[in-house]
């Protein structure tokens, strides 16, 4: 046999809790009329529904009698305070809310509340929503949810502002007077390799990258195309301060030398060997064509390739 225990029931909804925006003309209205009163005073809304959640627009007061603790309305009254809008039909379409004022009391629904929600279901099958309000400052909504059978109490609200043009242009001012955007000076000088070695007058130089280093042009002609790994050599090099042991041939030395080591080279290949001159890897300038000068030497270049 079985018995009945302690039932704890619980009830599991699968819903998203709603909330309340207010535009800031309803909310202004709203703190108004308690601010100013000291008594109760009731009124009533315009609502838009935006996916879940909820938008009181706009607030409208009926004649009314009130009291410290009670507001009473003529439904008559209601309805004559809303004909006289102009949009009268869209008002009453969009009529979904009740707010009144405790005064100096708590938020709390009375149950003369309570029983004034019963009669606007009468007259609404889809939802409503309730606010009173004090004051202290206080406002509690409470959303009744007829179409699914639900009931929000103390449902979270917010007033919804919208951009304010005027603030926006003053920060716009604010930021351009005082917000810098850094800039940061390149580690290499610019134009030093662009479209070549520029800084060394290959064919994007447009004269010194950097002033502090000035090496010399290198544009020369006439030379056969036998000494790329001395002229990477000089490339190497040209960085460098010049020293003391730098030196540089004449060109008789010159021209003399290249024949040496390309019959040097010519021979070991002959032999299956591979011919290195040590003597490349320090200080040694390019040669340059039969009959040039020293100055020549430093003015000209041509750009080629070693090939055997």
């Amino acid at each position: 046999m079985f018995n009945p225990h302690t039932f704890n029931t619980k009830i599991e909804v699968d819903c998203t809790v709603p909330k309340i925006f207010i535009t800031p003309e309803a909310y202004d209205d709203m703190w108004a009329l308690v601010d100013i009163l000291t008594t109760e005073v009731g009124w009533y809304g315009m609502v838009t529904r935006v996916n879940n959640d909820y938008l009181i627009t706009k607030i409208l007061m009926p004649e009314q009698e009130v009291t410290a603790v009670t507001v009473e309305l003529d439904p008559t009254k209601i309805i004559d305070e809303f004909l006289a809008q102009p949009n009268s039909d869209e008002l009453l379409a969009q009529w979904r809310f009740w707010g009144h004022s405790h005064v100096n009391m708590g938020t709390t629904a009375s149950g003369v509340d309570d029983k004034q929600m019963d009669t606007f279901h009468e007259g609404c099958k889809d939802y409503f929503i309730r606010g009173i309000f004090n004051k202290a400052g206080r406002a509690e909504f409470d959303i009744y949810d007829w179409a699914n059978k639900l009931t929000f109490r103390d449902v979270s609200w917010s007033i919804l502002r919208a951009a304010d043009d005027t603030r926006l242009e003053h920060w716009k001012k604010e930021i351009a007077a005082k917000v810098k955007t850094p800039v940061y000076k390149p580690l290499v000088p610019s134009g030093l390799y662009s479209g070549g070695y520029s800084a060394y007058g290959g064919p994007g130089y447009k004269g010194p990258a950097n002033p502090e280093f000035q090496a010399p042009r290198r544009d020369y002609q006439g030379f056969d195309n036998d000494y790329d790994y001395e002229f990477e050599q000089e490339i190497m090099r040209a960085s460098r301060p010049q020293t003391a042991e730098d030196e540089y041939f004449t060109a008789a030395e010159r021209r003399e030398e290249r024949i040496r080591r390309r019959q040097e080279m010519q021979a070991a290949r002959k032999r299956g060997e591979t011919l290195r001159f040590p003597e490349l890897e320090g200080p040694i300038e390019t040669p340059c064509a039969q009959g040039s000068t020293t100055e020549e030497f430093h003015d000209r270049r041509d750009q080629t390739h070693f090939d055997l």
